[in-house]
């Protein structure tokens, strides 16, 4: 993972380039990291995009969708 943070050293960078370049056995395994380290950020996303969807005014109404038009 902190090779997809940024947190590894240039040498450690290009090691690990140099292995995923080496076969594409490497390369699928390096997609499949990619797409989960991606998805790993949208599923720590998802209650800041709650509380946009609903807002606290709005939960704490109960469902009385009025009060929060008001």
């Amino acid at each position: 993972m902190a090779y997809f943070k940024g947190e590894v050293s240039d040498e450690e960078a290009q090691r690990i380039t140099e292995w995923i370049e080496a076969k594409i056995e490497h390369q699928r395994y390096y997609q499949q990291l990619c797409r989960l380290f991606e998805m790993s950020y949208w599923i720590e996303d998802i209650p800041e995009q709650t509380e946009v969807a609903f807002p606290k005014k709005l939960k704490s109404s109960r469902g009385n969708i009025m009060l929060y038009l008001s």
